[in-house]
């Protein structure tokens, strides 16, 4: 059995997936990993040059094709597919670093711990690398298999971060939203609770391009013409989170960390609310969220209200809404004036 899956989400990505592909086809590690080239309904050379690669390395590259269903679509046909060990997400126009990444798949063939995780950079088109500002990487112990602890920084799980025990998607019948932006955090909260512990390896193997792009889906612009889909993901995470609780999947570590990936979730989908034009529409939008989480999903309600921004827009029957709006606007328009 190979060590790893490498599930690549490719979306007319002709311009990124040569480079993509190469950091993943490196000859330390090639017969160890297994790449599924996901083709989701690309318009352009994406499957040709997937189909090239899989002619170059016939043992470790398989082209899928399949019709276009979103980031979502892709990760549930790459849980289906696989047929290593491990398994783990790479967009297609991301690349990894083939040093760090020939070291972790070293590290996964001797492993096991339910989820693997290891740091990343942030690139931007010209491929220049910066690093994270996330501390939590620099604090949790390498090597050492651990379980959940709910006081640690959920931010340490990410798609781009880690890998999953094929076994334990396949088990427990992960499937990820289709036809949808933003469905990563239900992959990430998928993970927790399907899994029991984790290993953390300072292998910075990611190559995140988010910076210099006004294409991706987390640029402001596209956040608040995609609201929709935010609105969808957040309800879903609630019913997700009654799903766990029903079926008591979540000890009180993993609850904690669930929990806090949603609030996550909730507070991004209503500073994208905050963005409208009209104070009225984001008012509107807000509560009208909050009705249906707290009929729907009250122990999601109560305890995000216990977060800073929720307990603020709450208090006083959201009279100061207003106030937070324009602080929050303000403060977006010194950002982009600093940086």
């Amino acid at each position: 059995m190979k060590a790893l899956t490498v599930a690549i989400a490719a979306y007319n990505v002709e311009k990124y997936l040569e480079k993509t592909l190469d950091s993943l086809c490196d000859p330390r590690c090639l017969s160890d990993i297994e790449i599924l080239v996901v083709d989701d309904g690309s318009k352009d050379r994406t499957g040709e040059i997937a189909k090239h690669y899989q002619q170059m390395y016939p043992e470790s590259v398989r082209y899928i094709a399949k019709e276009n269903g979103g980031h979502g679509s892709t990760i549930n046909k790459g849980i289906e597919m696989a047929a290593g060990r491990y398994f783990r997400v790479v967009d297609g126009d991301d690349a990894v670093d083939p040093d760090a990444f020939s070291n972790c798949v070293e590290k996964l063939k001797e492993c096991d711990a339910d989820v693997v995780v290891t740091d990343y950079w942030w690139t931007d088109e010209e491929g220049n690398r910066y690093p994270h500002n996330h501390a939590v990487f620099g604090l949790i112990p390498a090597g050492q298999k651990r379980g959940y602890d709910k006081s640690e920084d959920s931010s340490l799980f990410g798609i781009s971060t880690m890998c999953v025990r094929t076994e334990l998607l396949r088990k427990n019948h992960v499937r990820i939203t289709e036809h949808c932006y933003y469905v990563d955090v239900e992959f990430i909260v998928w993970t927790i609770a399907v899994s029991r512990n984790y290993v953390f390896y300072d292998d910075k193997v990611y190559l995140y391009r988010c910076m210099g792009t006004e294409s991706n889906s987390v640029n402001k612009a596209n956040m608040l013409r995609n609201v929709g889909m935010q609105e969808t993901v957040a309800l879903n995470l609630c019913s997700l989170f009654q799903y766990f609780e029903q079926n008591q999947m979540l000890d009180e570590d993993r609850r904690a960390l669930v929990l806090e990936r949603i609030t996550m979730s909730i507070g991004a989908l209503y500073r994208t609310w905050l963005l409208c034009d009209k104070y009225k529409e984001s008012k509107t939008n807000i509560l009208s969220f909050e009705q249906r989480i707290q009929e729907n999903s009250p122990r999601v309600y109560q305890y995000i209200g216990k977060k800073r921004f929720f307990h603020l827009i709450r208090k006083c029957h959201y009279a100061y809404l207003g106030m937070v709006r324009i602080a929050y606007r303000g403060y977006l328009k010194w950002k982009e004036i600093v940086h």
